[in-house]
């Protein structure tokens, strides 16, 4: 029988770094791609408990997928949030 202290929340879902840090930048900051279902807090839980990174803040932005053409064919490609973490 499992305890549900002992387990570990594995999300489905990938977070992929967004951008690199320039050489003259803040390297407490870092900018991460994440679905658009994801809160602030899963971000931060998520970090600390798969990474064990102490988060300090997040900020989030919404983008709406563009549309693209290929010929005569119009597709909208997927939205996505932008999360930017502060350690």
């Amino acid at each position: 029988m499992a305890r549900p202290w002992n387990k570990l929340w594995m999300p489905s879902t990938i977070m992929k770094l967004h951008t690199t840090q320039p050489r003259n930048a803040n390297l407490n900051k870092y900018v991460f791609q994440v679905p658009p279902s994801f809160t602030k807090l899963e971000i931060k839980e998520y970090l600390k408990k798969i990474y064990g990174m102490e988060v300090k803040r997040v900020t989030t932005v919404n983008y709406d997928g563009k549309v693209k053409r290929r010929g005569a064919t119009f597709y909208k490609r997927p939205a996505y949030k932008k999360a930017t973490v502060y350690l």
